[in-house]
């Protein structure tokens, strides 16, 4: 089993338009380096005037983390700013979305995690 993962060796999925970005799951129950029971992490690579679809996860928190570029964020009915070093919580059944309103790529690291 690995215990050291290398974001950069582990290839990205491609998400196409209008949601373009590239998804890097890193553990997980159903992909990943590592596979997990139920905790899930990766990266989500948006790039420059792109954005994630808003969606919303069954039985899940989620938690990102901005590593880079700027953005707005939506989670539930509030909107929020985001930039390098910001932190986002996601309740279960709560919709969110992210935009990337920067010139360079938002660079989100995401935790998730079953509330089961």
């Amino acid at each position: 089993m690995e215990y050291l993962i290398k974001s950069w060796e582990v290839e990205g999925k491609k998400k196409d338009k209008p949601y373009e970005r590239i998804i890097k799951l890193l553990v997980g129950p159903e992909g990943g380096v590592v596979k997990t029971k139920s905790l899930m992490i990766g990266l989500s690579l948006v790039p420059r005037g792109s954005k994630t679809d808003r969606h919303s996860h069954t039985g899940v928190e989620e938690l990102m983390y901005i590593m880079a570029g700027r953005g707005k964020c939506y989670v539930g009915d509030k909107e929020y700013e985001v930039v390098p070093e910001t932190a986002i919580f996601v309740p279960g059944e709560t919709e969110h979305q992210l935009i990337n309103t920067s010139d360079e790529t938002l660079k989100i690291f995401f935790c998730m995690a079953s509330t089961k």
